[in-house]
């Protein structure tokens, strides 16, 4: 009979870069129905965690978009979100899962707006309100305005998946103070 020695698991650590999963418990509004602001009290489950926390501290809350919105955004490109993009730290995935996690998909960068201006032949309003003297127009003007928007109104700017997600900035975590 052989007997081995089996060495032990080291425990997870989580990291930026390998967060833990905390399940949501709780997500419940604060905020009157009548108030312009959505204030929440979310409660989550940190079994498993191993770690402590004190007042003060902070939780980061990474985000994923819409599943609908990533759709129309790949449809109105004519794209199958199965093409392969860059993540934001290099490695490959796939465009559908590149916008569901990766990047932010709602409002336009100055970059994505340039590259609507250039490529749109119907985007003249857009080149004349990018001037440097023009930023007040602009803002009352994308007041509202998703990318959606941009892609489905001016479908003769075409990308390639790796050119669209270029245009886009990272998904940024939230940051959430924590309570006890």
């Amino acid at each position: 009979m052989h007997a081995e020695t089996i060495p032990a698991v080291a425990p997870l650590r989580y990291t930026r870069a390998n967060p833990f999963p905390a399940r949501m418990l709780v997500n419940r509004r604060l905020s009157g129905s009548e108030s312009e602001k959505d204030t929440r009290h979310f409660e989550l489950d940190l079994t498993g965690w191993g770690l402590s926390f004190e007042v003060g501290d902070s939780l980061a809350v990474y985000p994923t978009n819409d599943p609908q919105l990533v759709d129309e955004i790949i449809h109105a490109l004519g794209l199958t979100g199965h093409e392969d993009v860059p993540r934001p730290r290099g490695e490959s995935t796939s465009l559908r899962e590149a916008l569901l996690r990766d990047y932010s998909i709602t409002q336009p960068t100055p970059k994505f707006l340039r590259a609507i201006a250039q490529r749109a032949s119907a985007a003249p309003t857009l080149s004349y309100l990018l001037a440097p003297d023009r930023k007040q127009d602009l803002e009352t003007y994308l007041w509202g305005m998703e990318i959606i928007d941009f892609i489905s109104e001016h479908p003769s700017a075409r990308f390639t998946p790796q050119e669209f997600v270029a245009l886009l900035t990272k998904l940024q975590p939230r940051l959430y103070s924590v309570a006890s």
